[in-house]
């Protein structure tokens, strides 16, 4: 009867664990920031605009994990609002979410 139990436990345990894949936040994306083009609003310290895009893509019906924004570069030969900034914005979505913040703009990493 223990051993029962035991197998019963394992095949739940298993079967359980193999359902995680598909909720786990596994794709990195990013986003080359502007200087005022983005579509959400820029806060006046990098974690005010941090907190501005996340929100945004939560709006936009996806959750994105561990976002962060990093100086990778100088900024583009020009200050046009369209010009790249140098700082791009990094984050993990599930798998599923990868279309849809692709249409907001981001790509793989």
């Amino acid at each position: 009867m223990k051993t029962n139990r035991v197998i019963l436990f394992l095949c739940l345990l298993t079967l359980g664990l193999a359902g995680c894949g598909k909720h786990r936040f596994d794709r990195e994306v990013f986003y080359d920031q502007t200087f005022c083009a983005d579509a959400w609003d820029y806060g006046n310290t990098d974690a005010k605009t941090i907190d501005q895009m996340v929100a945004f893509v939560n709006k936009n019906g996806v959750k994105i994990r561990d976002a962060r924004l990093v100086a990778k570069r100088g900024p583009d030969g020009c200050y046009a609002c369209t010009c790249r900034s140098g700082q791009v914005f990094y984050g993990w979505v599930r798998e599923d979410d990868l279309a849809a913040v692709q249409k907001l703009g981001f790509r793989e990493r």
